[in-house]
């Protein structure tokens, strides 16, 4: 659909650029993982390190807060490819393919109300401790 504007810039010989994509406008940039790095956590809700539940469970992971990352399900697609170190999907709403996802559980909020969610939580990693 064309408005005036839209009429009135294509007469006077004016293209109209759509972005489609707006980390052209800022420019892509690449998450780099570091070789410390043992976990990155997944989420999109905003964390705070020090609280006990995460202290607990990289305790169990047997991993220090300064091996871990947290970035949001949007910055996936900026992590430089394959992604071998395992990941820990924390909230219900993210949908992540084709990663080593080891750990998944609900956003951290629920998690910390939810009882049965924890023993979950508390299966996967003994299941899937690789640390």
């Amino acid at each position: 659909m064309y408005d005036q504007r839209d009429v009135f810039l294509n007469k006077l010989g004016i293209t109209q650029w759509v972005v489609r994509d707006f980390t052209t406008l800022f420019g892509e940039f690449i998450i780099n993982i570091s070789n410390t790095t043992k976990l990155i956590v997944i989420t999109n809700e905003n964390i705070n390190f020090f609280i006990e539940l995460l202290k607990d469970v990289f305790l169990l992971l047997n991993i220090c807060y300064s091996n871990v990352i947290y970035i949001k399900s949007e910055q996936i697609k900026f992590i430089q490819k394959p992604i071998k170190i395992p990941c820990w999907v924390l909230g219900s709403n993210i949908d992540i393919k084709n990663i080593n996802i080891m750990l998944i559980s609900p956003s951290l909020s629920e998690l910390s109300l939810n009882n049965f969610a924890k023993k979950e939580l508390l299966r996967q990693i003994c299941e899937n401790c690789v640390f």
